[in-house]
Parts: C-alpha cells; sequence; structure tokens
C-alpha cells in the first residue's frame, strides 16, 4: 500500500515502454496492481498514440498478496536451491572460499626460522589495537568471494531450470563431453574432422566453460551436503505435508513446535508458520496461540514485534481472508503427485517437487481463456481484482512470445 512504491513501479513501467516501445496488452491482479494499472492508462489516455512497435507483447501485474504460496515453499530447481542457501543479489552470490575452491591451502610454516624472521615476528607482537582490527577485518573479507550467476555462464544457463536431484546426472555427462573434446586436441584429422572438432569446440565453448566447471561442481557438492541434511528434509516434508493433506496441518503444526524447540533456523521455522495459516485460512486459535507462543519462549520477546509485522502483511493470518486453499487448489490443479522429475518436464509443478505455482497458473489461465467474463476459476480469487484489454486473451494467444 505504500505510494512511493507504486509511483516507482508506474514510473519503471514508463522507462521500460520509452526502451522498447508501448507495451499493446497489460494485465493486473490484485487491488495494488490495477491501481498502478489504471494509473498507467490514465496517463495514456492524455497521450497521443505513439506508432513505435513494442518488443514487448504483453505486462501482467501480480500483488505480491496473490500468491504467497509460492514464495513460502522451497523451490527446488538449481538456481532455487543456489538462492535458498547462498542468497542470489542481483545475479551475485557470496561464497567462503572454502567451498569454491577447497584445495587453496594456506602456505606452510617453514620451522627453521632465521633471526631476520624472529626480529619481525616479535615486531608484529607491538601493533596497536587499532591495527590487529585491520588486519583481522582483511582476513575475513578474503574468506568469502564474490561469484556472478547467471544466463551467461555456460553450465549455469542449462542447468538453472533443472531439478535439483537431476544435477547429479548432468554434471558428469557434460564433464565426459568436454574432456572427450579435449582428449582430441592435437590428434590426427581430416579436414572434414577438423572442422566438425572446431564447431563443437565452439558450441560448447570449452575454454570458458573449462574454467567454471570446477567453480560449479565445488558449489554443487556443498548444496548437495545442505539439501541432504536432516534439518532441510524436515522442512520440505512438512511444506509438502501441509499443501497435500488437509487434515495433517494440526499434526505439521505439533512438528513445527517440535522443531522450534531444537532452536533451528528461525527464517525457516517462519515460513513454514505461515504457509500453515494460509493453507488453514486461519489455523484454529489453540495451535495458532501454541506455535506462536513457543516461537516467541524459545527466540525472544522481540520476535513478537516480528510476529505482529508479518500479521499486517497478511502473510501470518488469524482471522479468514481471500479464498481458501482447497478451492485454488482444485480450480487451477496446483498439486500434481505424479510429477516426472525429467530435464525437458512438460508442467512447472516439477520446479516445487509436486506444486505448479498459483502465479504460473494464473498467466496460463490468461492466456488460455483470460480473466474477464463469469470464469469460475478467477472467481475463486475473491477480492483479486483483474484489468487488461479487452480482447487481450484472444490477441495474447496469437502473440509472438
Amino acid at each position: 500500500g505504500d505510494v512511493y512504491k507504486r509511483q516507482v513501479i508506474k514510473h519503471s513501467i514508463q522507462r521500460l515502454e520509452a526502451l522498447y516501445g508501448k507495451i499493446p496488452l497489460k494485465f493486473a491482479k490484485g487491488h495494488w496492481s490495477c491501481t498502478v494499472l489504471n494509473g498507467i492508462r490514465s496517463r495514456e489516455s492524455k497521450e497521443e498514440e505513439e506508432s513505435q512497435t513494442s518488443e514487448i507483447d504483453a505486462l501482467v501485474l501480480l500483488d505480491r498478496s496473490v500468491d504467497f504460496y509460492s514464495v513460502l515453499l522451497m523451490q527446488m530447481t538449481y538456481e532455487g536451491i543456489v538462492d535458498e542457501f547462498l542468497s542470489i543479489k542481483t545475479g551475485i552470490i557470496r561464497v567462503d572460499e572454502k567451498i569454491v575452491d577447497p584445495d587453496a591451502a594456506e602456505p606452510e610454516k617453514n620451522p627453521e626460522t632465521t633471526e631476520e624472521e624472529k626480529g619481525s615476528e616479535a615486531g608484529s607482537e607491538e601493533k596497536t589495537e587499532s591495527e590487529e582490527k585491520k588486519v583481522k577485518v582483511v582476513s575475513v573479507a578474503k574468506e568469502r568471494v564474490l561469484y556472478m550467476i547467471s544466463a551467461d555462464d555456460i553450465m549455469f544457463g542449462e542447468t538453472r531450470n533443472l531439478h535439483f536431484n537431476l544435477m547429479k546426472e548432468q554434471f558428469p555427462k557434460k564433464h565426459k563431453e568436454i574432456k572427450t573434446v579435449l582428449e582430441k586436441k592435437g590428434a590426427k584429422m581430416s579436414v572434414a574432422e577438423m572442422t566438425e572438432y572446431v564447431k563443437k569446440m565452439r558450441s560448447l565453448n570449452v575454454y570458458k566453460l573449462k574454467s567454471v566447471f570446477n567453480i560449479e561442481l565445488n558449489l554443487l557438492g556443498y548444496l548437495d551436503t545442505q539439501v541432504a541434511s536432516s534439518e532441510f528434509k524436515q522442512m520440505v516434508t512438512m511444506q509438502l505435508q501441509a499443501i497435500t493433506t488437509e487434515e495433517g496441518l494440526k499434526e505439521v503444526a505439533q512438528s513445527l513446535e517440535l522443531e522450534m524447540l531444537k532452536c533451528k533456523e528461525k527464517t525457516k521455522l517462519l515460513r513454514v508458520l505461515c504457509l500453515l495459516s494460509l493453507l488453514a485460512n486461519p489455523l484454529p486459535k489453540d495451535v495458532y496461540h501454541a506455535a506462536t507462543k513457543t516461537f516467541v519462549e524459545v527466540f525472544g520477546v522481540s520476535e513478537a514485534l516480528r510476529l505482529m509485522n508479518l500479521e499486517r502483511a497478511g502473510v501470518l493470518r488469524r482471522e479468514k481472508s481471500g479464498p481458501s486453499w482447497k478451492s485454488l487448489k482444485d480450480s487451477f490443479k496446483l498439486i500434481d503427485e505424479d510429477t516426472k522429475l525429467e530435464t525437458s518436464p512438460e508442467d512447472i509443478t516439477y520446479s516445487y517437487t509436486i506444486y505448479g505455482p498459483l502465479s504460473v497458473r494464473l498467466v496460463e489461465k490468461l492466456l488460455d481463456t483470460g480473466w474477464s467474463g463469469s470464469d469460475s476459476k478467477c472467481g475463486v480469487m475473491g477480492s483479486c481484482q483483474s484489468a487488461g484489454a479487452e480482447s487481450g486473451a484472444q490477441e495474447l494467444e496469437g502473440a509472438d512470445t
């Protein structure tokens, strides 16, 4: 509801259109998204139509409150796992040096020190306190390295959308492919074979791939250890149990309380608690009070303010608000327990193992039948509103996306 942020979003869209042309189709779902879109339309009605062809076919705005579920659930793609444990910020992750380069060892000290070295060691003991602090800061900074992670990274670009369980298969295959190509270097070849070999080298970009492969492999090993941990498995199990069994919400809440008493990571615990409150919409009062009371007792009274802010944001609910999880799940086919984890999956549910993000389902529905009219599925969204071109669905379906 921040007016300033709405203005920022509106101006950002205007700048986007200034660069790539006026976007012909615009859609929004949710009160604040519709407010932004109506503001853009009111400006457009006062301006003359421009003939510039847009490079963007359509714009879809969604309130975050339309789909809190996808934010709280743990995404199981490779990129999702990287973000879960290392936090991707503007395409950059901060990683401990020992993770990306575990073989890098500190230089060993020579046991036989000379008189000059002993003198320097004695002198170092006389450093001032400020100098010592400065050295400590520098040493800490050296322990963490910045690593760019984007589609431009050949290995990451090919694997970012794969389910994490498939990564163990893909990395050895790619490594074998690189090794095979490099082993052929210097071998006797005909002109046709040499031409084919050069094409292969260029398509794989072997030397660049080789330089990042070890880093990606070490990163995968670290992430695999984290994913295999009992704590992560427990969190994923609780989440999957919560979204698939309505009767099991109280059981999941009890398991969550036990995890709180074990002082597990509070951010993950809060995610599960908020998810339960959204799924139950709301949790029974006794369950809600027991869970929040345990959380505050374990992590401190200051956490009560955090819980209040989550309630204010609508992520943690103690009162019914919006459509029920059951109606959304059934109408938009959010759960598919028979999802197959393949390298080229046919449905988005693989990204969360069995859950298809509601925001993605809404865009799919927009492409299929549109949001307007008396469609019962769209009506399930309760207070969520939609706005867009009257014939937008039909036009967008034929657009070159």
